[in-house]
């Protein structure tokens, strides 16, 4: 791969995200949306692993009847949140380390 696409390292993403619930007696007590990021990073030289880490955040929503359209927002605003808090645990990471444009 290194000499096929000429790069040095190999950067994989595992992205998972959904929605959780806790049902305790039949009844739904909370729901939450999670977003769950692992970045692996691969020396291509020698196929050995530079950096390995997985990040996961969770949003808490409001446990309501799911066919009324607000907590379908809801839902979506919860996963977004907690996509971008994800995320940008990573960015301020990936910002400690000097790239090669520095």
């Amino acid at each position: 791969m290194k000499d096929k696409y000429q790069i040095d390292e190999l950067l994989i993403l595992r992205i998972r995200y959904g929605v959780t619930s806790i049902v305790v007696e039949k009844l739904e007590t909370s729901r939450d949306c999670f977003t769950s990021i692992s970045a692996t990073t691969i020396n291509l030289d020698d196929n050995s692993i530079i950096y390995s880490n997985l990040s996961t955040r969770s949003v808490l929503v409001e446990p309501l009847n799911l066919d009324n359209p607000s907590i379908r927002e809801n839902l979506k605003k919860g996963l977004l949140i907690s996509t971008d808090s994800t995320l940008n645990t990573e960015e301020r990471f990936f910002s400690k380390f000097p790239t090669s444009n520095q």
